[in-house]
């Protein structure tokens, strides 16, 4: 008996039609598909779930502009990448709003000002915390 493969699906729920599609098209064919809108469990965290990527034989990957700014699915290759041999396992479909120019510039400054806004915010709240627990005492 031949082992059924396991393909998991991420994409931005902003191309949830062309998952769909995928996703139609391949369970047509009797293709195991993991994602989210089936994927996660009432006692499983959406994390945990997130998490369960390098469990799967394959990984299709919906790269859009979208998936590139997504902190989810920033999350999710990052797990997968965890796996020795992810690069062996990962199928990508790259959409044509993909702005790739200067090498991918563009997506690294995009997270580097994400993450100025996030360590601004921590510093804020912080800074309200120390004045708020000086003023109590």
């Amino acid at each position: 008996m031949i082992e059924e493969k396991q393909i998991f699906l991420s994409y931005s729920h902003k191309n949830m039609d062309l998952a769909n599609e995928i996703d139609n098209t391949l369970r047509i064919r009797g293709i195991r598909v993991t994602r989210d809108i089936r994927g996660v469990k009432c006692s499983q965290g959406f994390k945990e779930f997130m998490k369960s990527i390098g469990s799967h034989d394959l990984v299709l990957m919906l790269i859009s502009d979208q998936y590139l700014k997504s902190q989810a699915c920033m999350f999710e290759v990052i797990e997968f990448m965890k796996e020795s041999n992810y690069k062996q396992r990962v199928i990508l479909i790259v959409n044509d709003d993909v702005n790739f120019d200067l090498k991918g510039i563009l997506y690294l400054k995009y997270w580097e000002e994400k993450g100025k806004l996030i360590e601004e915010t921590i510093k804020k709240t912080s800074s309200r915390k120390s004045k708020a627990s000086g003023r109590r005492k």
